[in-house]
């Protein structure tokens, strides 16, 4: 490959700083250009990506069509910032620092390319009539007096942050919650596209990062972003860990309890719960699907993991630290729980259920080593079966969506098998949320909610 550059650096500050002078005339571009531009956007208008209207969502207006245009540049800037940051296990920190002189150009969100199967519904959200692949699509613009962006994501399992060819800034989330979120910070500009995904490979998330292009527009159909509003409104910033003694309601095996916190009335009963060294019965992962669990067995046929303790850097200032690395041996935690219409309506039961620690009145997180200084634990490949300390694997007769139970009918039932990859060091000191409305296990102890006490569980 030839690397030759023609210029000298001085030269060449002075041709891009000539380039983009509010001076530099206006550019011509070549008879050939023009007609090469006029078929592509006849092209573009006769294909079902034709751009019929703008659709609300929530406070923000996302275009509900897709139009091949070339995008539209602007000066470069070394000051442009955008990224992600880690704040405990579950939280990641989404930050956008724009900084910089930005067109008064008003732009509007396209799409270049989306999924075959995706189409616009009414609310300006994009769905599948044959799969459960969906999407979201939000538009913001940062504030004018500070040009900055940041905000909190939750129940985050993993994170990829990179550049498209065009130079936006692309920082996927994935979360453990539902739909995974898409940042796309369109660098140089105030706009900001936030896509909530569902059911897409990687590739056909990485064609919509890669294809998303601002166009100009007459109207603003962009909200301004509002940090102190988003925040207030979306996410806690602080998880409580600390609840009263008194309002710990302790079930065991065997127990029948009434399910407060939910929607409808139901109980559960606790049939069974045991521990074993493989994956003999269980064949389905988080939400019913097949799964074969064969690869995370060692060559005696029993789970082993390498267990790290890691101290997370902030991404910029400071790297991941890996502290001490030992193997350990997992243990699979099934549960066999069966859960009751107790209403005088057909409904149906979320199940989260998830694990934790108690200490001194306080709830600990077994893959936190120190919440404040941002150590944990991480276990090479097993971990991933590990995600909100929450089981893996999910299995129901009964019909269901996801781990979800639907439509049960009044006084019937539904058995239940979860499956849990716990540590060998977490047993004696093991409890399950059976609720959990919030998302947080502090909270459903203080609202009195039936706890599983699970630490008599040995090997």
């Amino acid at each position: 490959m030839n690397n030759y550059f023609p210029y000298d650096p001085e030269e060449w500050e002075t041709i891009v700083e000539n380039a983009f002078s509010s001076d530099a005339p206006e550019h011509t571009f070549s008879d050939a250009y023009e007609q090469k531009k006029k078929k592509l956007l006849t092209f573009a208008t006769e294909r079902r990506f034709t751009m019929k209207r703008t659709m609300t969502i929530l406070l923000t207006a996302a275009a509900c069509a897709a139009i091949l245009v070339p995008s539209v540049a602007v000066g470069a800037s070394q000051i442009y910032q955008a990224w992600q940051t880690r704040t405990d296990p579950h939280r990641n920190a989404i930050q956008i620092d724009a900084r910089t002189n930005t067109s008064d150009q008003v732009m509007a969100l396209s799409y270049g390319w989306l999924p075959e199967e995706l189409t616009c519904s009414e609310d300006g959200k994009y769905r599948s009539e044959t799969s459960d692949m969906a999407m979201t699509p939000l538009f913001w613009k940062l504030p004018s007096d500070t040009m900055t962006l940041s905000t909190m994501t939750e129940y985050v399992t993993g994170q990829e942050t990179y550049t498209t060819k065009s130079g936006n800034t692309v920082m996927y989330v994935q979360r453990d919650a539902g739909y995974d979120e898409m940042w796309v910070a369109f660098t140089d500009t105030l706009y900001v596209a936030q896509l909530y995904v569902n059911g897409m490979s990687e590739e056909e998330t990485r064609q919509i990062a890669e294809h998303l292009t601002l166009v100009p527009a007459e109207t603003e159909t962009a909200s301004i972003w509002d940090d102190a509003k988003m925040n207030a409104e979306g996410v806690e910033i602080t998880i409580p860990l600390q609840f009263e003694p008194e309002n710990l309601n302790l079930c065991n095996v065997g127990d029948t309890v009434a399910l407060s916190g939910m929607d409808g009335d139901f109980s559960v009963t606790i049939n069974r719960a045991a521990l074993q060294d493989d994956f003999t019965g269980i064949n389905t992962d988080c939400i019913g699907l097949d799964a074969d669990y064969r690869g995370y067995l060692d060559e005696n046929g029993k789970i082993t993991a390498k267990r790290s303790l890691i101290h997370y850097g902030d991404g910029i200032n400071s790297l991941d630290e890996v502290i001490s690395e030992e193997t350990t041996t997992m243990q699979v935690l099934v549960l066999e729980l069966t859960y009751t219409n107790e209403g005088a309506e057909s409904a149906g039961v979320g199940i989260f259920a998830p694990l934790f620690q108690l200490e001194d009145n306080h709830i600990v997180d077994m893959r936190v080593k120190d919440w404040d200084e941002g150590i944990e634990y991480n276990w090479e490949t097993a971990g991933e079966l590990m995600a909100d300390n929450s089981f893996f694997s999910f299995a129901t007769q009964h019909g269901h969506e996801k781990n979800g139970i639907y439509d049960l009918a009044p006084g019937e039932s539904a058995t239940v098998q979860l499956a849990y990859l716990v540590d060998e060091d977490w047993l004696g000191n093991l409890y399950l949320d059976l609720v959990n409305p919030s998302g947080y296990p502090a909270k459903s102890i203080d609202a009195g909610c039936p706890i599983l006490d699970l630490s008599d569980l040995t090997e």
